[in-house]
């Protein structure tokens, strides 16, 4: 769970730095809700099982969704799957799954 709430900070951090080049609001939101989604990953070591297999879940499909929509955002998205960009909303939607999963757990 370390380890994911490590790339799930790292994605906050590349969103932020993306969010100042480009001005995008929703990027930028994508990294305050990563970094929240870090800190509950990385606090849900103490809650059951069951909840913390749907923390990691949710926290790994952020940090892959968002990576790729920061590709997405950046135009390092290939030509040839320009029909597959992903939606802003939907590394953000994983991500508050991941913290309402946790606050849930509570």
């Amino acid at each position: 769970m370390k380890i994911l709430a490590i790339a799930a900070a790292l994605l906050s951090l590349a969103a932020a730095l993306v969010a100042q080049m480009t001005g995008d609001t929703i990027v930028a939101l994508l990294a305050i809700a990563a970094v929240v989604c870090a800190y509950t990953t990385f606090r849900s070591t103490a809650i059951s099982s069951f909840l913390k297999i749907f923390v990691a879940i949710f926290a790994m499909e952020l940090v892959l969704f968002g990576a790729a929509f920061l590709m997405a955002t950046m135009h390092l998205w290939p030509v040839a799957l320009a029909q597959y960009q992903l939606p802003g909303t939907l590394p953000l939607t994983v991500g508050m799954f991941a913290i309402i999963v946790y606050l849930v757990s509570f």
